[in-house]
């Protein structure tokens, strides 16, 4: 994906909740009672269809 679609793909995702996204694309935000603090980029990852780093 070229940057300038990239750019275009996360301005489409302003103003919405990424939590709501985390769902659609089954990333874990809570595990055992933590936090998992990468969950954000793994949905970003997701929309983008970039392959996730773990």
């Amino acid at each position: 994906m070229e940057r300038r679609e990239a750019i275009n793909k996360l301005k489409e995702l302003e103003g919405h909740d990424l939590r709501r996204l985390a769902d659609c694309y089954d990333v874990t935000v809570w595990k055992s009672g933590k936090l998992n603090k990468g969950w954000a980029g793994h949905v970003i990852e997701r929309y983008l269809g970039l392959p996730s780093i773990s």
